[in-house]
C-alpha cells in the first residue's frame, strides 16, 4: 500500500494539495506522535513554508499556524515578523504566538506600533493577548494595559468587546494582577446575564488553576447531576484538604463566611487578592441571586488550591488507579502518570477491570476517560467495547473518546469496525468513518471501493475522506465516472489522487481549474462576512434528487420560505436540473441543507436594529392568491399536493400546482408535468395549456407549443378557467392572444392570422348567480367568487 508521507513530499506547493496534507496531518491526532513527526519533516519543511508565506493564500496559512506545533516555524521568525502586520483575522491571532515565541524582540514592534492604531481588528487583539506570556515581562505587561484600556474605552464592542475581556482575564492573571483585576472589576459590573458570569468565573479559575475541573463538579453535586463527591478523591489532593467540608457544601448551605475561612486557609496570597476582588466586585451587583454560582467557584478554587502538584502512583493499586481514572469529572488530573501505572498489572487483569468500569460509567465523565485509557494502551482487546460505546446511545464526548482510542488502537479497529460494518448503528458508523480515515491503508481503499454506490450516494464527503486516506488507482478510475456533476469535493478528492499518484488524465487541468476557482470564491465569501456582508448572492445547498438518489452540492440563488413557519415548506426557487441524472426533478433538502437555511434566518433575526433584516439575497417569501387572500406559495403547494393525493382528478389543483411553480417559483420544466396532467384530464383547462406551451418554448420547442395554442383556439367555446382568483377569464385570453401571435412571428407563418386581444369577446362583469367561469357548473358566487 502507498505511504502517504512518501507520496505528497515536495508537491504541496498547490493549495489543493495542501488542503489534502492538512487533513491529512489532522487525523492522526491522537495517535501514533512518530508518525505525525515523520510527516511534519516530510511535508512541512522551511522551504515549503516559506513559500506559503510568501503567498496570499490567508485561509491557508491560517490553517498551519494553528495545526503545526511552533517549533515547525524556528527558522522563520524574520519572514513571519516582516508580513504580521499586513495579515488580520485567524492569521493574525494563529501567528501572533508563533513569532512571540521565536522572535519575541520583533514581535513586540508589531505589537505595539503604530500607537493607538494597532487593535482594529478583535482577533489581531486575541492572538496578541495570546502572545503576551512569551514576551519579556515588562513589555507583557505593558501591552496588556494599553489593550485593557482600549477595551475599557469600548473601542470594541458586542461579542468583540467580551472575548477581549475573557481574554484579558485569562491571560492577564499570568501577566499582571493588577490589569487582570480591574478588568474582572470591569467585566462583572457590565454583566447582564448568568451564561457570561459562568464564562468570567471560568476565565478566573483558567488564569488562576490553569484547569480546574472542581468547580464544576461542585456545580453537578448541587444539581444532583453526578453521584461523584470529594472525599473519594483523596488521593488527588495533600492530606490537610478539606474534603469533608467541601462534600458537604456542595450538597446544602454555605456562606460566604464558611468558604472565605477556607480560602484564607489554603489559597496564597496573590490568589486570594484576586478572588477577594471578585466578590468585591459582586457586592450591589445582585450577589444573593448569584450566590449558588459563586459558591460552586469558591469551592472549586480551594479545592484546586489543594490539589497535589505532582501525584505518586508508585504504591497504587489496580483498583485505586482505576477508580480516580473513571472518577465523574473533567478533566481528571494526572491522567498520564495514572495510564503509565496501569502497565505494572497483568494486561488480563487490568483488561478485564476496565472494561467492567467502563460499562457502569458510560453516562459519566468517567466513561470518557477510560475510553482515553483503552486507547493510550492500545489493546484489541478494547476494540469490540470502544465499538459499542460510540452508538446512539452515548453522547457525544464518549462517542468522541471512543473513536479516538480505535484510532489509538490502530488496524485491529480498522478491520473490526469493517467486518461489522452492516451491523452498526447509526452514529458507530459516523465516527467509524472517521476510524477508517485515521488508520488508512489498503483494507479502507477497498472497503471504499466496495461500498462505492452505498456511500457516495448517502455521504459523498466522507467517501472523498477515505479516498484521500488511502490513495489507490482503482479509486481514482471509480471518481472518473463523476466528474460530469462538477461537484467540488468530487473534483478535489480526483486532483489529489491524480497527483498523489502521479497519475495523468486529460480533464485533470480543467478539474483543477474548476476546483481552484470555487475555491477562491469561498474564500471571498469568508472574508465578505468578516467585513460585516454578512449575506452572499448564493448558498451552499447539499440536494438530494428524488430519481437518482444522489446528494449534490449546489450554487442556490433563490429558496422561497414562509418567515412565520420555520418548519413550513421550503422550495427552490430557480430551476436546478440533477448534476448525477440531468433530470429537472424537485430536489430535496437535506438536513445539511436545511442547517445552512436556519442558519440564514438566524442572521436575519441577529440583529434588526441594525437594518439586517430582509437583506438575504437568496431566501424570498413570494405569496400568492388563494381562497380569498394572499398565502406563502409553500402553503399552497402543500395544500395541493394534499389535494391531488386525495383526488388524482382534480383539475384546479394540477393547475395550480403549475402555476406556482412555473410562474412563481421559475421552475418551468419542473412545472411541465403538473400542465401535461391538468391537460390529460381536461384539454379545455386553457390556464394549463398557456403554462404547456411556455414550458415548451423553455425547451426550444416552438413548434409544439403554438401547435398546442392552436389546438386549443379551435375550442375556444369550451375552454374552462381555474385560476380566476389569480386573474379573471379577459386577461388570461388577452395573455394567450399575445403568446399566440409571438410565436406565429418567431415560427414566420405569414398566411395566419393574428388574434386580437378581445378575440373571446366583449369581456363582461361576472354576476353573482351566473354560471362560474371555471366551468364547474356551480354558481360563481357558490364557486371562485370567494377566491378572487
Amino acid at each position: 500500500m502507498n505511504d502517504i508521507t512518501v507520496l505528497a513530499a515536495g508537491k504541496l506547493t498547490d493549495p489543493i494539495l495542501m488542503d489534502w496534507a492538512i487533513d491529512r496531518h489532522r487525523d492522526p491526532r491522537m495517535r501514533d506522535p512518530q508518525r505525525q513527526r515523520a510527516m511534519e519533516e516530510a511535508w512541512f519543511d522551511d522551504l515549503t513554508l516559506r513559500r506559503w508565506l510568501d503567498s496570499d493564500d490567508h485561509e491557508t496559512l491560517a490553517r498551519l499556524f494553528s495545526l503545526l506545533p511552533p517549533e515547525r516555524f524556528s527558522n522563520l521568525g524574520q519572514a513571519i515578523g516582516e508580513r504580521w502586520a499586513g495579515w488580520a483575522g485567524n492569521l493574525a491571532c494563529h501567528s501572533a504566538p508563533v513569532l512571540a515565541r521565536h522572535a519575541p524582540g520583533l514581535a513586540w514592534r508589531c505589537f505595539a506600533e503604530p500607537e493607538r492604531k494597532r487593535h482594529p481588528d478583535p482577533y489581531v487583539v486575541l492572538g496578541i493577548l495570546r502572545a503576551l506570556p512569551l514576551l519579556p515581562p515588562e513589555a507583557g505587561r505593558a501591552l496588556l494595559g494599553a489593550i485593557a484600556a482600549e477595551a475599557r474605552e469600548a473601542r470594541h464592542a458586542g461579542v468583540s468587546r467580551d472575548l477581549i475581556q475573557n481574554g484579558l482575564i485569562s491571560v492577564g492573571l499570568k501577566v499582571d494582577r493588577p490589569t487582570a483585576k480591574d478588568v474582572i472589576r470591569d467585566r462583572l459590573r457590565d454583566l447582564t446575564g448568568d451564561r457570561a458570569f459562568d464564562e468570567t468565573l471560568n476565565r478566573i479559575s483558567l488564569g488562576l488553576f490553569g484547569t480546574s475541573p472542581y468547580q464544576r463538579l461542585a456545580s453537578d453535586i448541587r444539581t444532583g447531576v453526578t453521584r461523584q463527591r470529594f472525599q473519594p478523591l483523596a488521593a488527588l489532593f495533600r492530606e490537610d484538604a478539606p474534603l469533608e467540608r467541601l462534600d458537604e457544601w456542595s450538597q446544602g448551605e454555605v456562606t460566604l463566611t464558611d468558604i472565605s475561612g477556607l480560602v484564607d486557609a489554603f489559597l496564597d496570597a496573590a490568589d486570594r487578592d484576586v478572588i477577594a476582588a471578585t466578590v468585591e466586585a459582586l457586592h450591589g451587583q445582585g450577589l444573593a441571586q448569584r450566590w449558588a454560582r459563586l459558591a460552586d467557584f469558591l469551592i472549586g478554587a480551594v479545592a484546586a488550591a489543594c490539589e497535589r502538584p505532582e501525584l505518586d502512583t508508585s504504591a497504587m493499586g489496580l483498583s485505586e488507579a482505576v477508580g480516580l481514572l473513571s472518577a465523574d469529572l473533567s478533566p481528571v488530573p494526572h491522567f498520564e502518570p495514572l495510564v503509565a501505572r496501569l502497565d505494572a498489572f497483568a494486561p488480563e487483569e487490568v483488561s478485564r477491570l476496565l472494561l467492567e468500569t467502563l460499562e457502569r460509567e458510560q453516562a459519566t465523565y468517567g466513561g470518557v476517560t477510560l475510553a482515553r485509557s483503552m486507547g493510550r494502551l492500545g489493546w484489541e482487546i478494547f476494540v469490540p467495547a470502544l465499538t459499542s460505546a460510540m452508538s446512539d446511545d452515548s453522547g457525544d464526548l464518549l462517542c468522541e473518546a471512543a473513536r479516538d482510542a480505535l484510532i489509538l488502537i490502530g488496524r485491529p479497529a480498522r478491520d473490526h469496525l469493517i467486518r461489522g460494518w452492516d451491523s452498526l448503528d447509526g452514529a458507530q458508523r459516523i465516527y467509524g468513518l472517521s476510524v477508517l480515515v485515521g488508520v488508512g491503508g489498503e483494507p479502507v481503499a477497498s472497503f471504499a471501493l466496495d461500498r462505492y454506490d452505498e456511500l457516495l450516494s448517502d455521504d459523498p464527503e466522507s467517501w472523498c475522506r477515505l479516498a484521500g486516506a488511502a490513495p489507490d488507482r482503482r479509486l481514482f478510475d471509480r471518481l472518473e465516472q463523476e466528474l460530469p456533476r462538477h461537484q467540488q469535493r468530487l473534483d478535489a478528492t480526483f486532483y489529489q489522487l491524480a497527483h498523489l499518484l502521479d497519475l495523468d488524465h486529460p480533464q485533470l487541468d480543467a478539474v483543477g481549474e474548476r476546483v481552484r476557482t470555487r475555491r477562491a470564491e469561498q474564500h471571498t465569501r469568508q472574508a465578505a462576512f468578516a467585513r460585516g456582508d454578512w449575506f452572499a448572492d448564493t448558498l451552499n445547498l447539499a440536494l438530494r434528487c428524488p430519481d437518482c438518489g444522489d446528494v449534490n452540492a449546489y450554487a442556490i440563488r433563490r429558496v422561497a420560505i414562509n418567515p412565520a413557519d420555520s418548519c413550513g415548506e421550503l422550495l427552490l426557487a430557480e430551476e436546478v436540473a440533477c448534476a448525477s441524472c440531468g433530470r429537472w426533478s424537485d430536489l430535496g433538502f437535506t438536513a445539511e441543507a436545511k442547517l445552512v437555511l436556519a442558519a440564514e434566518l438566524l442572521k436575519l433575526a441577529a440583529d434588526t436594529d441594525a437594518g439586517l433584516a430582509g437583506q438575504s439575497k437568496v431566501l424570498i417569501s413570494p405569496r400568492v392568491p388563494f381562497q380569498g387572500r394572499a398565502r406563502p406559495v409553500g402553503e399552497v403547494v402543500s395544500h395541493c399536493r394534499a389535494a391531488v393525493a386525495g383526488d388524482p382528478a382534480a383539475v384546479g389543483d394540477w393547475v395550480r400546482l403549475a402555476y406556482c411553480y412555473q410562474q412563481v417559483l421559475r421552475r418551468p420544466r419542473f412545472a411541465g408535468q403538473f400542465s401535461s396532467r391538468a391537460l390529460s384530464l381536461d384539454a379545455n383547462a386553457v390556464e394549463a395549456v398557456i403554462l404547456k406551451a411556455d414550458t415548451l418554448t423553455v425547451e426550444g420547442k416552438d413548434a409544439e407549443a403554438f401547435e398546442l395554442l392552436d389546438q386549443s383556439l379551435a375550442s375556444k367555446d369550451r375552454w374552462r378557467f381555474f385560476l380566476t382568483d389569480v386573474a379573471p377569464p379577459a386577461p388570461i385570453a388577452e395573455q394567450f392572444a399575445n403568446f399566440y401571435n409571438h410565436l406565429l412571428s418567431q415560427l414566420g407563418r405569414p398566411g395566419r392570422a393574428r388574434l386580437h386581444p378581445s378575440f373571446l369577446g366583449q369581456s363582461k362583469k361576472v354576476g353573482r348567480n351566473d354560471p362560474c367561469p371555471c366551468g364547474s357548473g356551480k354558481k360563481y358566487k357558490k364557486c371562485c367568487l370567494g377566491r378572487s
